[in-house]
């Protein structure tokens, strides 16, 4: 199989949108699943992500092989979803909270597990929209999407210490609102 590199150099090469498109096609999941994370809000993931993949295309010939392509592309998709997230605050004045159409529990489950399944769902999406955008970046980035800490760094556009320092903050800030179902 074709690495992600040569597919885009030889993309930029022939302009052969085939290749692109398995390149991209690849990354749709995991970049829309990370903007998820990142916006807590399923229209506007979908928006952010067509966006990633519409600045990825524009940007192409920026990418110079520095840093693999996905971490490329996961500093577009983060800068994205911080966009978004600055639009969203400055039309609104806060920030949405998420819808109810994502299950919270297996139909297998008796009444009780699910009440407490999707208040718990709830506490941890308010946790999570609380948080600020960069900590909330450094928990998608390392807990959610299992990035290592080098590679997380450098997609939060900070250091290691940094980036860890924020998981840190982050980890204790949930850990406090949390405390009551984490007993």
């Amino acid at each position: 199989m074709i690495s992600d590199e040569e597919s885009i150099a030889e993309y930029v090469r022939t302009r052969d949108g085939g290749r692109l498109g398995e390149v991209f096609q690849r990354h749709v999941p995991r970049v829309r699943a990370m903007v998820f994370q990142l916006v807590l809000d399923d229209h506007l993931a979908d928006d952010v992500t067509q966006e990633v993949f519409l600045r990825a295309w524009r940007h192409l010939d920026r990418f110079g092989g520095r840093s693999k392509f996905s971490t490329w592309l996961y500093r577009i998709a983060v800068n994205a979803a911080r966009d978004a997230l600055a639009d969203r605050r400055r039309d609104s004045g806060r920030m949405q909270t998420l819808g109810d159409d994502a299950e919270t529990s297996s139909p297998a489950a008796g009444p009780e597990c699910v009440v407490l399944s999707a208040e718990l769902q709830g506490k941890i999406e308010a946790a999570l929209e609380e948080l600020p955008a960069a900590w909330r970046e450094a928990i998608v980035l390392t807990v959610l999407q299992e990035l290592d800490g080098k590679t997380a760094a450098e997609i939060a556009g900070c250091s290691r210490a940094t980036l860890y320092w924020r998981v840190h903050r982050a980890r204790g800030f949930l850990e406090r609102r949390l405390e009551d179902y984490l007993q």
